[in-house]
């Protein structure tokens, strides 16, 4: 714990989540956990604390987090200690199952960034970015939800995956691939325009992918779909755009819930940055209490 604290600044770590303005030695901001009209909230540096005047609270980097992130201390020890590239000693069953949900989370964020590219390189990925623009969602919106583009074909996400060190049963777990009963591998979204789904920390938990075309709902194909759960993934237990959400909901004691990714992305393009979304589900008591 004092490793982390050594390598991590409090202004870099508060800053991160709330905009600092440097007044004298310290750092003044308006409160991240409610609307004010005069700013409250001090950070010191050479202590390295901080304290919210309005509400007569406050602390150092691990409370910080755990407030804005209303996570409890060993998950923000977690998340502290990956920013400052410290190694925590934990019991070898809880070591193997972080360890793989750290090796799904790269493997996410890589089919990510290959959907990305598939939207800014493919031709129908151009396609289905035309598609984005009729429905109004602009060029900022589609790089600051990370959408991209599935191409139809059968291998194309499973091929770049194993070329980047993971097994064919690792992108299986993580949703993205379906075996035949030869035994083969495909890719599970093919011809789709690909929505990645973060956890509260903003790591990509799964994805969604929704048809571009008349004539694939035509053949069948369902207009939505899910990745199933997963490790990371459990669509009753996360919604979409909380990670993008959390701070203005914290600021103004309030949420608006929508429905689907459209909704949430439109929502927060016209300024309504406290929307979140269910995806593919009822709202269930794990959401509500997640928003609690």
């Amino acid at each position: 714990m004092e490793e982390i604290k050594r390598r991590l600044d409090i202004v870099d770590v508060v800053g991160g989540y709330i905009k600092l303005k440097k007044v004298g030695v310290n750092y003044t901001a308006f409160s991240p956990f409610h609307t004010e009209k005069n700013p409250s909230f001090f950070v010191s540096p050479s202590k390295q604390i901080w304290h919210d005047f309005s509400l007569g609270k406050g602390g150092d980097i691990f409370r910080f987090v755990m407030e804005i992130e209303n996570i409890d201390f060993r998950e923000a020890l977690k998340t502290l200690a990956k920013k400052a590239g410290v190694e925590l000693k934990e019991s070898p069953e809880f070591k193997k199952t972080n360890d793989q949900k750290q090796r799904m989370h790269e493997l996410n964020e890589l089919a990510c960034q290959f959907f990305e590219k598939q939207l800014d390189l493919s031709v129908n990925g151009q396609k289905a970015r035309d598609y984005l623009h009729k429905r109004k969602v602009t060029d900022d919106s589609i790089r600051k939800w990370r959408i991209g583009w599935a191409p139809d074909t059968w291998h194309s996400l499973v091929n770049f995956l194993v070329s980047k060190k993971f097994s064919t049963n690792e992108i299986e777990q993580a949703g993205l691939a379906l075996r035949s009963s030869r035994g083969d591998m495909h890719d599970r979204f093919r011809g789709r325009i690909m929505y990645p789904i973060a956890d509260i920390t903003g790591q990509i938990a799964g994805f969604t992918g929704r048809v571009l075309t008349k004539a694939q709902e035509a053949a069948g194909m369902a207009k939505y779909m899910n990745i199933p759960n997963t490790l990371l993934y459990d669509k009753s237990r996360i919604l979409y755009g909380l990670d993008k959400a959390k701070v203005t909901i914290l600021k103004n004691d309030s949420c608006i819930l929508v429905e689907g990714q459209m909704d949430e992305i439109m929502s927060h393009q016209a300024g309504i940055e406290n929307a979140v979304a269910v995806s593919g589900t009822a709202l269930t008591p794990s959401h509500l209490l997640m928003l609690k």
